[in-house]
């Protein structure tokens, strides 16, 4: 079966189409399963001995969590994850995709884009901010067939492992809460650190928004990230302007 992607969970696990997660289709007793791309399309899914227990297409939207009702979690790997897992066959292989509510998802990202040792109310607004960004920009891989990826191309995410209980509190006490401008969700775009100064979208972008415009930012100075260099030959500047 060629390349396979390990999960684990004490309870075994319990598998749901994706537009009905109320009745169970399937139920694995097994701690222990791997996932894999079988013949003409088909995903398999094997027991530690390679014995297939059955197998599915893609298209079937089968989504799979722990068999324990009150707590859904997965292990994918060696990294922990809320909620369900998806499958969807990436050229020759599989990937595993985390399908997770979204409070539970910015569990995972907070304190991946803001230490959680930082005070309460930066890290609620940070909770802010990445709840508008993650709303704004939902389908951002919906050609690939996910809505977010887990790199800063859209937001860090490290699933339950990156939690800690002081974003956890700061998202919760922000639950629902989000950046609007005249009745819409924003971009809410954010950086570590300004240097100083922003700038307006169009100058960073190219497309004016009138919530992103240049202002002045005291806050930044003199903090990390605040000043830095970059050393380029003229060769590689012109091989970047061409």
């Amino acid at each position: 079966f060629g390349d396979t992607i390990k999960l684990y969970s004490e309870c075994g696990f319990s598998i749901y189409n994706m537009d009905d997660m109320f009745n169970e289709l399937y139920y694995i007793e097994t701690q222990n399963i791997r996932i894999g791309v079988g013949g003409e399309g088909e995903i398999v899914v094997l027991d530690d001995l390679n014995n297939n227990l059955f197998s599915f297409y893609e298209k079937e939207n089968l989504i799979f969590t722990s068999g324990d009702i009150y707590d859904k979690k997965i292990k994918v790997e060696d990294k922990n994850y809320r909620d369900y897992v998806y499958f969807k066959e990436q050229g020759n292989g599989i990937i595993a995709i985390n399908y997770v509510k979204l409070d539970n998802y910015l569990y995972g990202v907070v304190p991946r884009e803001m230490p959680p040792s930082f005070e309460m109310e930066a890290l609620k607004a940070q909770s802010i901010a990445s709840r508008t960004y993650a709303l704004y920009n939902l389908n951002k891989h919906r050609s690939e067939g996910y809505q977010l990826c887990s790199t800063t191309h859209c937001q860090a995410y490290g699933g339950m492992d990156a939690e800690h209980e002081r974003t956890n509190k700061a998202i919760d006490e922000t639950r629902g809460m989000v950046i609007t401008y005249k009745g819409n969700i924003i971009d809410a775009v954010y950086h570590s650190n300004s240097g100083g100064h922003t700038v307006d979208a169009e100058e960073a972008w190219g497309g004016s928004l009138p919530y992103l415009v240049g202002v002045n930012d005291e806050f930044a100075k003199g903090f990390p990230n605040s000043n830095w260099s970059i050393s380029i030959t003229p060769e590689d500047l012109n091989n970047k302007l061409i």
